[in-house]
C-alpha cells in the first residue's frame, strides 16, 4: 500500500510510530540533498535531516488534517536550514572572539587555553564541551565519545553554552 504524505501525517498524528518511520524513510533523501545543493557538507546536511526530524516529531500537533503535507513539511527544512546557518555565523563569532582571549591556542594545554576571563559563567561540562569543540575541533560524535555524553546532548550543552558567550558579549563583558 503506497500512502500519500497527508495520510502518513494524519496516521502519525494519531499516534503510529510506521507511519513516522514510513514518511522519514521517504523524506529523509530528500532533506539530505536539500542540504548539500545549499552548501552544507555532508555531515552537516545530515545534522539538518536530524533536526528536521526531531522538529517534525515536535510540531506534528500544528500538522491540519486534509491540508497539503510537503509544504508544510518543507517549510520546516527550510526554517532549521536557516536556523543553522545562523547558528554557525553565531558560532564563527564567538570563536573568533574565543581566539581574541586566549592567550594562545597553540602554546598552552587545553585545559587552559581560552582565557578564564571568557569562560566565567559557564558550567564545567559547558567549558569542557566547547574547548573540545573550538581548541581540538573534534566533532560532536567525538565529543560524545570522551565525554560519555550522547551526541545530542553534546550539542546542546555546546549550543548553550555559544548562547550564553553570545549574551555576554553582547553586553561586553568579556573580561576586557
Amino acid at each position: 500500500m503506497n500512502e500519500s504524505d497527508e495520510e502518513l501525517l494524519d496516521r502519525y498524528c494519531r499516534g503510529e510510530r510506521a507511519a513516522f518511520q514510513t514518511f522519514f524513510n521517504r523524506h529523509s533523501p530528500r532533506v539530505l540533498a536539500y542540504g548539500i545543493s545549499r552548501g552544507m557538507s555532508r555531515e552537516d546536511a545530515m545534522d539538518l535531516t536530524q533536526e528536521v526530524f526531531i522538529k517534525l516529531h515536535r510540531m506534528i500537533h500544528h500538522y491540519e488534517s486534509g491540508r497539503p503535507a510537503l509544504p508544510w513539511f518543507f517549510a520546516i527544512v527550510h526554517r532549521t536550514w536557516l536556523d543553522m546557518g545562523r547558528a554557525k555565523q553565531r558560532f564563527s563569532k564567538i570563536k573568533d572572539q574565543l581566539a581574541y582571549h586566549a592567550e594562545s591556542f597553540d602554546e598552552a594545554p587545553p585545559s587552559s587555553q581560552l582565557n578564564a576571563a571568557v569562560l566565567s559563567g559557564l558550567t564545567t561540562k559547558q567549558k569542557e564541551v566547547l574547548t573540545l569543540r573550538v581548541v581540538n575541533d573534534l566533532s560532536f560524535r567525538e565529543i560524545a565519545e570522551r565525554t560519555g555524553h550522547r551526541e545530542a546532548t553534546a550539542r546542546k550543552i555546546f549550543e548553550r553554552a555559544c548562547k550564553f558567550l553570545a549574551r555576554k558579549h553582547d553586553s561586553k563583558d568579556l573580561g576586557e
